[in-house]
């Protein structure tokens, strides 16, 4: 688990260094995800990170927090309401 935090952890600080947006694929429970780190200049002072479902267009879910045993995810319906996830990190398996 802690590896997975830490691979995590470690796109945004390449995405930093490098001005450029970084992603890995892992999956859950048999689906398919990408981590995405998206950079945004340094002037606008943001993070985005996000999970999206690979192969279906339109799915994806913001990163709210990292912690040693999950990843806790957010979005909002078009009416609003916010929907969150939970993904325990020893659920999660990163690919090469």
């Amino acid at each position: 688990m802690k590896a997975v935090k830490e691979t995590f952890k470690a796109l945004e600080t390449i995405a930093q260094a490098t001005e450029q947006s970084q992603e890995i694929k892992f999956y859950f429970k048999g689906s398919e995800f990408t981590f995405s780190v998206n950079y945004y200049e340094k002037d606008e002072n943001r993070e985005a990170f996000t999970i999206s479902s690979v192969g279906r267009w339109g799915d994806s879910m913001n990163v709210d927090k990292i912690t040693d045993k999950a990843l806790s995810l957010f979005t909002f319906s078009m009416f609003g309401k916010k929907i969150t996830e939970r993904l325990p990190l020893e659920n999660i398996t990163l690919t090469k």
